[in-house]
């Protein structure tokens, strides 16, 4: 049980920022609804996030039943069918989000957030 409850406190995993634009369906996780985190397409087209589709795969795994696609059920092979959507992937990284805090004025890029996350992170 404690291990399930992980689960469901890192999902949603997509990006939770305050958007400068509306994002497009094309670019949202068909799981979390949210713009997609580390992108994975679909043999048959469809896009989620890295960790909800993995989320996805290992409940599949646990309850014994064959790898399909979350949207349309359709088979696949982790190996061949499933891969990083490299592509969309920068293109959600150059939308412009905005700072949440109130007052703040900030806009930037989402990577720009990224990349100062990173050197928050490797500061401490």
């Amino acid at each position: 049980m404690a291990g399930t409850s992980v689960h469901r406190n890192r999902l949603p995993s997509g990006y939770d920022e305050d958007f400068v634009n509306a994002v497009e369906d094309e670019n949202l996780c068909l799981i979390c609804h949210l713009p997609l985190k580390e992108p994975f397409q679909t043999r048959c087209g469809h896009r989620f996030c890295k960790e909800c589709l993995e989320e996805h795969f290992r409940r599949q795994g646990a309850q014994e039943k064959p790898i399909t696609c979350p949207a349309d059920r359709e088979g696949l092979d982790r190996d061949r069918d499933v891969f990083p959507d490299k592509a969309t992937e920068r293109k959600i990284l150059s939308f412009a989000i905005k700072c949440p805090s109130d007052g703040c004025q900030w806009t930037g890029e989402l990577r720009s957030k990224e990349v100062k996350s990173l050197f928050y992170l490797m500061a401490l």
